[in-house]
């Protein structure tokens, strides 16, 4: 069991990790989940068949009218349901770690749009701290170091067992 739950995300990919260790014996990473949101690194010509938005219709008369196609709308609406997603498997998995604090690092744009999801999901007893920084491509021993360094694990950060 854990005390405190990590989320490491960031447009296309959210990492579930339990923090476990203390000061003396060292800080490791297990990883619980990983979730992939693949429509994150897929180019525009490769989600619709128009390439450029804002297409033409014409009408009887024969004029062109351009069009908006939302495809930004579009792109938000994927990344809020990844941010939902990614948040609901973070508070399962501090639920069965009984852990008590959820830590989330993420990307800037994610960590707003994570923010939203977990203001809906997260229960009273979890507390949560967020840090905008981007730690989705580091190995758990590379995320453990970052965390380290910046107080957010360990006896500086006042959180966990000293």
């Amino acid at each position: 069991m854990s005390d405190c739950c990590l989320l490491v995300a960031d447009e296309a990919r959210a990492r579930i990790f339990a923090v476990r260790g203390d000061n003396v014996t060292g800080y490791c990473l297990i990883e619980m989940n990983s979730l992939a949101n693949p429509e994150a690194r897929l180019a525009d010509r490769d989600l619709w068949s128009e390439t450029q938005p804002g297409g033409t219709a014409s009408s009887r008369s024969g004029k062109l009218h351009s069009y908006d196609d939302h495809r930004e709308r579009q792109r938000a609406e994927h990344e809020r349901a990844f941010a939902k997603r990614a948040a609901s498997v973070a508070v399962q998995a501090c639920a069965e770690e009984n852990a008590y604090e959820l830590l989330v690092v993420a990307s800037k744009p994610m960590l707003g749009v994570l923010r939203e999801a977990l203001d809906d999901l997260c229960p009273s007893f979890l507390t949560r701290q967020d840090v905008a920084k981007n730690l989705t491509k580091l190995s758990s021993a590379e995320i453990v170091e970052h965390l380290l360094a910046d107080g957010l694990i360990g006896k500086q950060a006042g959180r966990l067992p000293a």
